[in-house]
């Protein structure tokens, strides 16, 4: 790991900003480092945290299981991501790790009537959910029903 400053801050980040490029050896941005222009690639090194010599402790490496480790922290026996597919018992099928809206619409060709964004709390429980609309529209609650699903919510210029 390299640190810009060569201290780690105190403070929690306000923002995490994780890029991950596959293939891509350590050695490699230091090399080019003079290429980099300064408000790219050079500020990240510069003013962030890059890992040069990064390896993950688990075996099996396909992408969702390595972007969740580097982002959680946490091993795949710990955070759950095990593999880009699974078997989903009571759904009786096999899906991706990225079986959504957008990515069937890439897919098929089929764009959908709605897409639902959802996300999950500190502990990855569901947390909310809305539907995300078309500009200039926003989701706005309506008023009745749980607050945190996205049924809850139509899309409507805002107030």
């Amino acid at each position: 790991m390299s640190l810009a400053n060569g201290a780690i801050a105190e403070d929690k980040p306000r923002l995490i900003f994780q890029i991950t490029v596959y293939q891509l050896r350590g050695d490699l941005l230091q090399r080019y480092f003079g290429q980099f222009g300064p408000d790219g690639v050079r500020h990240l090194m510069e003013d962030g945290v890059y890992y040069d010599n990064a390896h993950h402790a688990h075996a099996h490496t396909e992408a969702v299981i390595g972007h969740t480790t580097l982002a959680t922290g946490a091993q795949p026996a710990a955070q759950g991501i095990v593999g880009n597919l699974w078997y989903d018992r009571k759904a009786g099928r096999t899906f991706y790790n990225i079986d959504n809206e957008i990515d069937r619409w890439s897919r098929t060709d089929e764009a959908p009537n709605q897409i639902i964004h959802s996300w999950l709390d500190a502990q990855a429980q569901p947390a909310d959910a809305r539907p995300v609309c078309a500009y200039p529209s926003v989701a706005q609650y309506d008023g009745s029903g749980d607050p945190r699903d996205a049924s809850s919510f139509s899309c409507a210029l805002k107030d």
